[in-house]
C-alpha cells in the first residue's frame, strides 16, 4: 500500500509543478518544451510506479495479523498424533472384531492400544475362554500382532 500512496503523491506533485510552470511560461516554443518534458516525466513516473507495484511480493509472515497469532506446532502435532492413534485403534478394533465374527463365528470385544509410531500394538480381548488359542493364532496370522491379552489376564 505504501508504493501506491508514494505513486499518487509523486504523480500529483509532478502534475502540479507542470501546471504551474506551464501557466507562468510565455507562449511559444518554450511552452511546448515544458509540456513535452513534464509529459515525459509523468510517463516515467507512471511506468516506474507500475513496475514497483508488480515487483512487490507479499510475505504473510511479515503481516501484523500473522505476527499476532502464536503458532506452537509441537502442541498441534501432538494433538494430531493422538487423534491419528485413536482413529487407528478404533479402526483396528472394528476390523478385528468383524474379522473374528466372519471367520471364526465368535462375538468378541477388542480393545486396541497403540504406543509409539505403531511399533507396539497391544490387544485386549474379551471372548469365550475356550477359543483363546484359536483367536490368538488367527490375529497373529492375519494382523501380525503378538501382544494379545485376554480379559482374565491370560495370554501373551
Amino acid at each position: 500500500m505504501q508504493v501506491f500512496s508514494d505513486f499518487v503523491a509523486s504523480s500529483i506533485g509532478i502534475i502540479l509543478i507542470s501546471v504551474v510552470l506551464e501557466s507562468i511560461s510565455p507562449e511559444g516554443i518554450y511552452k511546448k518544451y515544458i509540456k513535452f518534458a513534464f509529459g515525459l516525466i509523468i510517463t516515467i513516473t507512471i511506468i516506474s510506479s507500475i513496475y514497483s507495484l508488480l515487483s512487490i511480493t507479499y510475505n504473510p509472515a511479515e503481516s501484523e495479523l500473522f505476527k499476532s497469532i502464536n503458532f506452537d506446532s509441537s502442541n498441534y502435532r501432538k494433538e494430531y498424533d493422538l487423534q491419528i492413534n485413536d482413529l487407528f485403534e478404533e479402526n483396528l478394533k472394528y476390523e478385528i472384531e468383524k474379522n473374528i465374527k466372519n471367520k471364526l463365528n465368535l462375538d468378541c470385544t477388542i480393545t486396541a492400544k497403540v504406543e509409539g509410531n505403531f511399533d507396539n500394538i497391544s490387544l485386549f480381548v474379551k471372548c469365550n475362554k475356550l477359543s483363546e488359542n484359536t483367536i490368538k493364532n488367527h490375529i497373529k496370522k492375519t494382523y501380525s500382532i503378538d501382544n494379545i491379552t485376554f480379559e482374565d489376564g491370560t495370554g501373551e
